[in-house]
């Protein structure tokens, strides 16, 4: 779900996700630790592009999951 939910903000523009809390299992996704001022520089600059309000349904594409990697 995290890897469907990754590509698809990808393919809307959206640069960040702040998982919260490390793990071995999100590293092999990708996941990296950063500081704490290159995530708010990587904060900044996300919260400065323009992304969709409200319900995402209708613009959320349905994938089977073996057409995901």
């Amino acid at each position: 779900a995290l890897v469907a939910l990754a590509l698809q903000l990808h393919r809307w523009g959206f640069g960040l996700i702040d998982v919260q809390m490390s793990s071995e299992h999100l590293l092999t996704m990708g996941a990296r630790n950063i500081s704490r001022q290159a995530f708010e520089e990587a904060l900044a600059v996300a919260l400065a592009v323009e992304q969709p309000v409200g319900d995402w349904g209708e613009r959320w594409t349905l994938r089977r999951a073996s057409n995901l990697l």
